[in-house]
């Protein structure tokens, strides 16, 4: 969505009057200003995607670790219940 806001942004002419929602108020805002907020709020959206991402990874190896550490201590109970 943020990434649609920079598309139209970057086609306004620089004269055109940008409104900003605040609660139920528009308030006029800067082009400059506006399109400063939105490419910080899409780096900061890209910076948690990415921590996100990363932390899905450490989970992803931590459980695939536990899941061998339990097979090889269930391998050979079950082998012992076959005798």
């Amino acid at each position: 969505m943020h990434g649609l806001i920079m598309q139209e942004l970057e086609l306004l002419d620089e004269d055109a009057n940008i409104f900003k929602l605040v609660g139920p108020v528009l308030i006029k805002q800067d082009p400059l200003e506006a399109t400063s907020n939105v490419k910080k709020r899409l780096e900061f959206i890209k910076g948690e995607v990415d921590r996100l991402d990363a932390q899905l990874r450490r989970l992803d190896d931590k459980q695939s670790k536990r899941q061998h550490t339990v097979g090889s201590v269930i391998l050979p109970c079950l082998v012992l219940l076959a005798y």
